[in-house]
């Protein structure tokens, strides 16, 4: 985020589905789920209206990377002092609220963790170190978190209608179903202030 928080491209304004500030666009497609996963994604579907919507206007926006996963970050090999020389796969690029880098990275982050939130609050101290976040920022993070969960358990159900023989559109499907379903059971508040503390708050 510090290195592009004074870089524009014309580009970067754009949609792309797999931005956080264009969640709505998956809203049509919430019919296609049932059951329990129906109730997840309009669970975390409605928080996002409520708790992000009203308050995206008011958020920093910058360029962003806008794809911290596991499989973009390149890390050495060095396990006792591992360093991240770069990250690969700059599709996603897009302009958008800053607030939104830290949510996707912390989607991947907590996937098959115990406790996703205790996991989430590392992350989000760390990042907080080298760029502080604002308490308006920190409050619709864990929102966004979910967000970019429910557009990727989207998009994997579009792609399994689509492209049924691809299984690698699928590949976060599974854990990020486990994960919506671990995170419907934490009070939106409760993340909200842990974040907080983890940022000194």
């Amino acid at each position: 985020c510090l290195s592009l928080v004074d870089f524009d491209h014309p580009a970067a304004h754009r949609f792309m589905k797999w931005d956080t500030q264009q969640t709505e666009w998956i809203k049509p497609h919430l019919s296609k789920f049932t059951g329990e996963q129906k109730n997840l994604v309009d669970y975390f579907y409605s928080l996002f209206e409520s708790k992000v919507l009203p308050v995206f206007p008011r958020l920093r926006k910058s360029v962003n990377y806008n794809d911290a996963n596991d499989y973009n970050v390149l890390v050495s090999d060095d396990l006792a002092d591992p360093v991240v020389p770069g990250v690969i796969d700059f599709g996603d690029v897009v302009f958008t609220q800053t607030i939104n880098e830290l949510g996707i990275a912390l989607a991947y982050a907590v996937m098959h963790k115990p406790d996703p939130i205790e996991a989430a609050c590392h992350v989000v101290r760390g990042f907080n170190n080298k760029f502080k976040l604002t308490e308006e920022e920190i409050s619709v993070l864990f929102p966004l978190m979910a967000a970019r969960l429910i557009i990727s358990v989207t998009c994997s159900e579009l792609n399994r209608i689509d492209h049924p023989e691809n299984t690698y559109l699928q590949i976060s499907d599974k854990p990020a179903w486990t994960l919506l379903e671990k995170l419907s059971h934490v009070p939106p508040a409760f993340a909200e202030y842990a974040f907080r503390n983890a940022c000194g708050l």
